[in-house]
């Protein structure tokens, strides 16, 4: 029997929790992207596009290594402290758009709607053990959070 080759113990293989909350994540933006916010500040042209390019490529290259690097035969464990914190920084993104929705726009909505995705993520990536993802995640992270306080504060 061949034994699969890994690096810091994972391997090629597909994460479908990942993905679910990569794609949940996406869903506020994508109706962002359809129904316009009252006092909508997000819509304004980025004064940062080399930036924004930069951040879109750590943010791809997350999700790939997110989803697309595993550690065999290890199961998600959804009580650990890791995966509950993820879980929780998801519902304040959830708040924090809710909020931005309701036109109650200040500097903790604009640092939750770029941090809180950014570190549910993290916390799931912690919780997986995915080495891989969490470096680009977290320069992701910290470019998203430069470029939206710049655009938007």
């Amino acid at each position: 029997m061949k034994k699969e080759k890994t690096v810091f113990g994972l391997s090629f293989g597909f994460d479908w929790v990942g993905l679910i909350l990569f794609a949940a994540i996406m869903v506020p933006n994508l109706v962002w992207f359809g129904v316009p916010a009252p006092n909508d500040v997000m819509r304004e042209l980025s004064q940062t596009p080399a930036l924004d390019i930069a951040a879109t490529v750590f943010q791809v290259i997350a999700v790939a290594a997110l989803v697309c690097f595993v550690q065999k035969g290890r199961k998600i464990k959804f009580d650990s402290p890791f995966f509950v914190s993820s879980a929780l920084f998801f519902i304040c993104y959830i708040i924090a758009w809710i909020f931005y929705y309701c036109a109650f726009i200040n500097i903790g909505v604009i640092v939750s709607l770029a941090l809180c995705p950014c570190f549910s993520l993290l916390a799931y990536e912690g919780e997986r053990r995915n080495y891989f993802a969490l470096p680009p995640t977290a320069i992701f992270a910290v470019l998203h959070t430069i470029s939206s306080c710049i655009n938007f504060l």
